[in-house]
Formats: structure tokens, C-alpha cells, sequence
């Protein structure tokens, strides 16, 4: 019983950073398509491309990773990882999906990777010029304008 006390606090805070953690997901990172990091990343990847419940894909593909854990990292850790997989499952539940931002980003991944992105810009994807500094070099395409000269963006 005594254990069980000493745990409370961390399991408080797991709890509301597991609040905190859906409501980015639910509010920030779902509605605009984008992704996050590690298992939640690929619950949102299966969720977009299935339409299932990504909150409980998330429970799902972490299941096995827990039970590898209770044996390589041990009881407390497992269980505590426990108590937050649990706690954003059921946080993504009651938190509904809904942009905090409160405009698009543009263009959605999904509209940008599956069909044509919507004006008012068209993207063509193309080598950089060699010894080209005018775009960063993470992003190798370029922007038509509206006015149909080119713009890096």
C-alpha cells in the first residue's frame, strides 16, 4: 500500500502530460494531417490511410512494446508507460478533433502527396540549380504564383 502512495504523484503527472499530449494531437497534429514521432506516428500514418480510430491505434501497436518491456526494462517502468498509453487512448477519445489553429495548413499531406493541390499555388517538384541559395535545401520544389512567375517557397 505504501508503494501504491509513493506513485501517485508520478502517476498525476503522467496522467495530465498524457491530457496535454492528445489534446496536441486532437487539436493541432490530426485535424492538419501532419505527423508525429515513434508509434504515435505510425498510428497516425495507418489512420489516415484506414480512417481507423487512431487513439486506439495507438493503444494497439503500443501493446507490444510494452510486453517486451516488462521484460528488458522492468515492472515500474512498464507500468507507469502503462498508465499513459492508457491516459492518451482515452484522452484522444474525449477530446474531439477539431484545428486549434484555426486555418489549414496548406497544402493538407494528404492532398499534396495523393492528388493535385488546390490553387492558388500549383508545385512542381525539380533538381535546384546548381550553387542555388535562394530555397532551403530541405525543400526541392518550386512554387508557381498566382501571377505565373516563379517564387521559392
Amino acid at each position: 500500500m505504501k508503494t501504491i502512495l509513493h506513485e501517485l504523484p508520478a502517476v498525476g503527472l503522467i496522467v495530465l502530460c498524457a491530457a496535454v499530449i492528445s489534446a496536441g494531437f486532437q487539436l493541432l497534429l490530426i485535424p492538419q494531417e501532419m505527423l508525429s514521432g515513434g508509434i504515435s506516428g505510425v498510428a497516425m500514418i495507418v489512420g489516415y490511410v484506414t480512417g481507423l480510430n487512431i487513439g486506439w491505434l495507438y493503444f494497439a501497436l503500443n501493446v507490444p512494446v510494452l510486453l517486451w518491456g516488462w521484460k528488458a526494462l522492468g515492472k515500474r517502468f512498464v507500468l507507469l508507460s502503462l498508465v499513459s498509453v492508457i491516459s492518451v487512448s482515452v484522452f484522444m477519445q474525449l477530446i474531439p478533433v477539431r484545428p486549434f489553429s484555426g486555418s489549414p495548413s496548406y497544402p493538407p499531406y494528404s492532398e499534396a502527396f495523393w492528388s493535385e493541390p488546390a490553387p492558388p499555388f500549383r508545385f512542381v517538384t525539380e533538381a535546384l540549380p546548381a550553387g542555388s541559395t535562394s530555397s532551403p535545401p530541405s525543400f526541392p520544389a518550386r512554387a508557381i504564383c498566382p501571377s505565373g512567375r516563379s517564387c521559392w517557397r
